[in-house]
């Protein structure tokens, strides 16, 4: 079965499976070795549709918190066949993995990692990973400063660490520098490249320390592999 992928997380996870994905985004960057061959055929928001029709895929595979209704619109526009995904927490993307697995021919490696997936599910990992703090916040993006609330799939990933992100009414909500100053920050590797700039930030008076944001917020392969290997 030949799939096209606009969802980053979706797309290493079924190359990994052993799934044949023959188109993918540009910000489809895993696994490295493989994707270089896999035609690009646009980005998450936006699409070059006539070179996803020329790839005859038989599914093109999207997630609701990823791609846009615009997206949609142009496929079916060309009575191409696609499936959406909504991934917001970790049960739901165990849940996700599984219905692609019976997507995907019954497909035995997803079925086993929904598997291990629902393990996590309502579960609290007995590592110690973050300073025990009241006031975390999981930075995505600077200028305007950006955060990610406790309901979201990172939330769902931050609450089986231990560490419960604050509630707001937005998903990805802005924050003042001076607030954010006051509390403890997990500054996420994507989509801002805060690696290039922590020592300015610590002199500055933040606190807080670097993360890798693909292994959170990478839904299936990467974050399983993740949750599984913490120590």
């Amino acid at each position: 079965m030949r799939v096209i992928s606009l969802v980053p997380s979706w797309t290493e996870t079924l190359i990994e499976a052993g799934v044949d994905v023959v188109g993918r985004t540009r910000f489809c960057i895993h696994p490295k070795n493989r994707v270089k061959n896999i035609a690009i055929v646009g980005g998450t928001k936006n699409i070059d549709i006539e070179k996803i029709v020329s790839l005859k895929s038989d599914y093109i595979l999207l997630d609701q918190e990823e791609n846009t209704l615009e997206i949609i619109e142009q496929l079916n526009l060309r009575q191409l066949k696609w499936k959406a995904t909504h991934v917001v927490d970790i049960e739901t993307c165990a849940k996700e993995i599984l219905s692609l697995a019976h997507l995907f021919q019954n497909n035995e490696k997803l079925k086993n990692w929904s598997k291990e997936y629902f393990q996590f599910v309502n579960t609290r990992s007995a590592v110690k990973t973050f300073p025990s703090a009241d006031n975390i916040n999981y930075v995505i993006w600077k200028n305007p400063w950006m955060c990610v609330s406790k309901n979201t799939f990172i939330g769902s990933v931050m609450r089986y660490l231990n560490v419960h992100l604050p509630e707001h009414e937005k998903k990805y909500f802005e924050i003042s520098e001076a607030d954010l100053q006051k509390s403890y920050c997990l500054f996420s590797s994507e989509p801002y490249p805060f690696q290039k700039g922590m020592l300015a930030l610590i002199q500055k008076g933040f606190r807080g320390e670097l993360i890798d944001g693909e292994s959170i917020s990478w839904f299936g392969y990467r974050n399983l592999n993740f949750l599984k290997n913490l120590k």
